[in-house]
């Protein structure tokens, strides 16, 4: 997600003509994605006014014999003119096979494994957020 000002644009215009697109740049590859104008943090109001960001949503991205690659990164919201420059790192996917509890209380913290592969942990002690579930009350009679 890309933080944006959109300065003085109508932005009602702007959510139903444009057409945001994410490009990925590094050496000879060259990947276009759909991208989303998004109010962040998210929220259901649909008030065009509250968008701020870009939602770029990560190609699939064949890595050589590298575990990353260092790639560019530009937003258009026509498909013609592109800006940004931002730097992108891919890396390998990362895999997460299970996390342990399946499920905790939503105040406080919760002490949990996660058992994957494509990532290493840098912090002593990480801080995870999962998001909230919801789900109906189903009938049991």
């Amino acid at each position: 997600m890309l933080t944006v000002d959109f300065k003085n644009n109508d932005l009602s215009r702007l959510l139903r003509l444009g057409a945001p697109k994410c490009r990925f740049t590094a050496k000879d590859k060259v990947f276009i994605e759909e991208a989303q104008l998004v109010a962040y943090p998210f929220t259901n109001n649909r008030d065009a006014n509250l968008i701020n960001t870009i939602h770029c949503k990560t190609p699939r991205w064949a890595l050589d014999n590298d575990n990353t690659e260092q790639a560019q990164l530009d937003v258009s919201l026509n498909g013609q003119q592109w800006f940004g420059n931002y730097a992108f790192t891919f890396t390998r996917e990362m895999r997460i096979h299970r996390d342990i509890p399946m499920a905790a209380p939503n105040v406080n913290a919760s002490d949990m494994t996660i058992l994957g592969q494509g990532y290493r942990l840098r912090a002593r002690t990480p801080s995870i957020k999962w998001g909230l579930q919801t789900t109906d009350a189903m009938n049991m009679s």
